[in-house]
């Protein structure tokens, strides 16, 4: 689902780290993502991968696109405590700053890729599977 806020598509300030100083991470658990991800909006800016380039969303691909180049400017999403007009908290704003900036509001978020799902099996080769054990408690009966 992509969202406004990691929450909804509707803005809520009760649920964005907007205080005038920074607050802890889990102070918040009702503005969490879907995910389960917490401050994706407010406290702290975050600082991301990606380089700044201008025409990059024209010609990226639909899929974990990843902003890559000589640009010397930098992306930093979601907003932080400091920030008080809405059109800052929405997870799709994009800012830049040189890569030499720095600031107390703009931090990092580790993060790594998730295991890949191991696919089902198919239907046939669990019931195959199924008969076999059944088979093994219940011989010469008919699998059901």
């Amino acid at each position: 689902q992509n969202y406004s806020w990691p929450w909804g598509d509707e803005f809520d300030s009760s649920l964005v780290a907007a205080s005038g100083e920074l607050q802890p991470v889990d102070s918040l658990p009702a503005g969490a993502s879907p995910f389960g991800l917490e401050q994706m909006s407010g406290n702290a800016a975050e600082w991301v991968a990606d380089v700044f380039d201008p025409d990059f969303y024209a010609n990226s691909p639909a899929a974990n696109p990843l902003g890559k180049g000589p640009q010397p400017d930098r992306i930093y999403r979601g907003g932080s405590y400091r920030d008080g007009d809405e059109s800052l908290f929405t997870t799709s704003r994009r800012a830049t700053r040189s890569n030499t900036f720095r600031d107390i509001d703009i931090g990092l978020r580790c993060a790594k890729d998730a295991p890949e799902a191991t696919p089902a099996a198919p239907q046939a080769a669990l019931e195959a599977e199924f008969c076999q054990v059944y088979g093994a408690y219940k011989p010469g009966a008919t699998c059901p």
